[in-house]
């Protein structure tokens, strides 16, 4: 009963649309057993960085801190108190 499921996600991960998708119900998963009953699950956790895509998590890292900075208002400074 539980083969299929595990097959079809096992399979699923392989394919690139839907990767991201099975990694994240992987990974909640392995986290909700992990809090729910205290089973050591971190080895199982660690293994889904094999299917990451680093390239693209470097590039949405940058973009979204070139995003960030972008947005920053420019400081001004403060006019001294009393002086010209």
């Amino acid at each position: 009963m539980l083969r299929i499921p595990a097959l079809s996600l096992l399979l699923l991960v392989f394919v690139p649309p839907t990767r991201k998708y099975i990694l994240i119900a992987g990974v909640g998963l392995h986290v909700g057993i992990y809090v729910t009953m205290d089973a050591p699950f971190f080895t199982w956790m660690a293994m889904y960085a094999v299917f990451l895509d680093f390239d693209s998590l470097r590039r949405w890292v940058v973009l979204r801190n070139q995003d960030r900075h972008r947005q920053a208002p420019p400081l001004r400074e403060a006019p001294l108190a009393g002086g010209s």
